[in-house]
């Protein structure tokens, strides 16, 4: 499904065009999917600034988050989800 084409032109990404394409959407009470790529702060932001709610990918190129993310996982699982 297509929401809501956004052209770039050859010398920029999709980044620089997502938060133009967020503010074209109703995205409240909706959960936001991207890719790795997409993991910006910003545009985590923007999602939540309209309401939104988001899932990003987490790749190695964001290192201590990744590490932070994983302990805290970890941590969880043995302890926070099998209560």
């Amino acid at each position: 499904m297509v929401l809501g084409p956004e052209k770039v032109s050859d010398k920029i990404n999709e980044i620089t065009a997502i938060p133009n394409l967020l503010a074209l959407l109703d995205i409240k009470d909706c959960i936001v999917t991207k890719d790795g790529m997409s993991t910006q702060k910003g545009i985590a932001q923007q999602i939540c600034n309209q309401g939104g709610d988001y899932i990003l990918a987490l790749k190695g190129n964001h290192g201590l988050l990744l590490e932070d993310t994983d302990m805290f996982v970890q941590d969880a699982m043995q302890t926070e989800f099998y209560m």
